[in-house]
């Protein structure tokens, strides 16, 4: 009698080892494909990032946008071409949150967003002398 609980413990202790390495398997399974799903999309979403910042470098007239940055009117036709632009290539690509472009500052290591299609900033707009970003 006592020889048949200690095989039914045992038995049961095997199917308990069993089962949680089964779970540890199918964990480490799935964080392996989920690591490679996520990179997979990173990537993808990085090469669609660079084409349409390849169209956009390619559109943009740089004289225009750098009359624009000399009189800084949001009013003018120099803004109004660019700014179109960089909406109507947001609006093909609704996955894009926003789309700005920048100049640099005096520091060689700092840039300013000098137009942009989120409508909060440019409300909050802090359009050329606001402190910048550091890249």
């Amino acid at each position: 009698m006592a020889v048949k609980i200690e095989n039914r413990l045992g038995n049961k202790n095997k199917i308990v080892v069993i089962n949680l390495i089964a779970i540890t398997l199918m964990f480490i399974i799935f964080r392996v494909i989920h690591a490679n799903v996520v990179c997979y999309v990173r990537s993808q979403t990085e090469e669609k990032m660079i084409k349409i910042s390849e169209i956009l470098v390619e559109q943009i007239n740089g004289d225009n946008h750098e009359r624009f940055i000399e009189d800084s009117n949001t009013k003018s036709i120099f803004y109004e071409e660019i700014s179109g632009l960089l909406l109507g290539i947001k609006e093909k690509f609704p996955e894009v949150i926003d789309i700005y472009t920048m100049v640099q500052t005096r520091d060689p290591n700092v840039w300013e967003i000098v137009l942009t299609t989120n409508t909060n900033m440019q409300k909050n707009s802090h359009f050329m002398g606001g402190g910048g970003y550091r890249i």
